[in-house]
C-alpha cells in the first residue's frame, strides 16, 4: 500500500506504540490479562492473534 507523499513513518510508528502502551496499561491487571488470554484462546484471524499476543505481552510487562 502506497503512503501519501510526506507521510512520516517514524511519527506513525511512535503513535502506534503510544496507543499500544495505553491499551497495555488498561489491560495490565489480572482481569485484563485473563480477558486477552480468553480472546486469544477463541482464535481468529492471524493478524488479530498477533496483535492480541503483543498486547498480552505488553500488559504482562506493565503489571510487573
Amino acid at each position: 500500500m502506497a503512503r501519501a507523499e510526506g507521510f512520516d513513518l517514524d511519527k506513525h510508528q511512535s503513535e502506534v506504540q503510544a496507543r499500544r502502551n495505553e491499551l497495555a496499561a488498561q489491560f495490565g491487571n489480572a482481569a485484563g490479562i485473563s480477558y486477552v488470554q480468553g480472546r486469544i484462546a477463541q482464535g481468529g484471524e492471524e493478524l488479530t492473534m498477533l496483535c492480541a499476543n503483543e498486547l498480552l505481552n505488553a500488559a504482562r510487562s506493565v503489571r510487573r
